[in-house]
């Protein structure tokens, strides 16, 4: 591993166990007001500053990157709990089951992410678990390397 590699993880680590721990260790909540200090500049006590209605924008800032912190996880996970499976079970299989697992494959990659997205809206509804389907959906790399299957040119 390179030195811009580890560089690069301590960095990633560093902030996602801030993302995790910094607002448990702040001495503001996500929604409290502060009405002495509405729009104000970052300064000692608010890093960030506040916005409009007083409320710390530091806290607030990890707060959404919690959430997007574990969008990602999330995603990850459901694209490899629907890909590992199926580039497995093509790989193995071979001959033509892998010829018509990975046809479907391109297939998925053929349609507009958006159009997915919406079809699945359709299908099930607003759910909040569906962003996670949705974002993992596209598992095509990792079923193209658990098959051991490579595009032809």
């Amino acid at each position: 591993m390179s030195a811009g590699h580890r560089t690069s993880f301590v960095c990633i680590l560093l902030l996602a166990v801030a993302l995790v721990l910094g607002p448990w260790l702040s001495p503001w909540e996500q929604e409290h007001i502060d009405y002495d200090a509405l729009d104000t500049p970052p300064s000692l006590t608010h890093w960030f500053g506040t916005d409009g209605s007083g409320r710390d924008l530091l806290v607030r800032t990890m707060a959404g990157g919690q959430v997007s912190l574990t969008i990602a996880l999330l995603a990850t996970f459901v694209s490899f709990a629907i890909g590992l499976p199926w580039g497995v079970i093509a790989g193995y299989a071979g001959g033509r089951v892998d010829q018509v697992m990975m046809r479907i494959v391109d297939g998925l990659y053929g349609l507009p992410f958006i159009f997915l997205v919406i079809l699945l809206v359709v299908f099930f509804g607003r759910n909040p678990y569906l962003l996670f389907i949705a974002i993992g959906q596209s598992p095509g790399w990792t079923l193209r390397a658990s098959s051991g299957d490579k595009p032809s040119s």
